[in-house]
């Protein structure tokens, strides 16, 4: 009896060898992200403040380059007009003479100039969301503020102001605010020192309320 020829197995070991190169490719396939979760990851693995070297905690500044994908370079410049607007908003909580309505108003108003004061420094897409943002916070929303603190309660350290001294602080702050033109400057000041003395706020000596009351007749010439 002839023994079996190799070449009538050559069949079986092609078709082995190709179920191996067939199971292999779907296995790499399969392991390769799709384009939506390396766009997820890319998005995910965007550098925080801290990686960036920018020292300090910044919440705000956090939730910005999550949400609009910031370039290290583009945080070290977004980061002072941030700490510029908290530079105002921290005297404007302590200021007790604004009304809960007025005190949210000028908030609001701080909080969008320094919005429109980075929109700038962002790319076309970032823009688009920027201007969401701008949106959220000219309803009255928090954006991307949410829950960073910006309340208006007071904390142990700002429990109390002198009256006198908050108004000054308020004042100097708006002063210095660089998202501000010089007339929004110059009307908000007049708004501070008109409701520190208004009825129900908080009481400055006779020699205070005479000092605002002073400064008050020289902006309004």
């Amino acid at each position: 009896m002839q023994p079996r020829k190799s070449l009538d197995l050559i069949p079986v070991h092609m078709s082995t060898a190709l179920a191996v190169l067939a199971i292999t490719a779907f296995a790499l396939v399969s392991a390769r992200p799709s384009a939506a979760q390396e766009a997820a990851s890319s998005a995910s693995t965007a550098q925080t403040p801290a990686q960036c070297g920018i020292p300090g905690h910044h919440a705000l500044l956090e939730r910005m380059s999550a949400a609009f994908e910031l370039t290290c370079d583009q945080q070290r410049k977004i980061e002072p007009l941030l700490h510029d607007e908290e530079s105002v908003s921290k005297p404007l909580i302590a200021f007790e003479a604004f009304t809960p309505r007025q005190k949210k108003a000028v908030m609001q108003q701080v909080k969008l100039a320094a919005r429109e004061q980075i929109m700038p420094l962002l790319t076309p897409p970032q823009k688009v969301k920027m201007q969401q943002e701008i949106d959220t916070v000219s309803r009255g929303g928090e954006g991307l503020q949410k829950g960073s603190g910006h309340r208006g309660k007071k904390n142990a350290e700002t429990a109390f102001i002198d009256p006198f001294q908050a108004q000054e602080n308020l004042c100097d702050a708006i002063s210095k605010y660089s998202a501000f033109s010089r007339a929004e400057k110059t009307a908000l000041i007049l708004k501070v020192k008109q409701a520190a003395l208004r009825p129900g706020a908080p009481a400055m000596t006779p020699g205070q309320a005479k000092e605002v009351q002073h400064e008050i007749r020289q902006m309004s010439m």
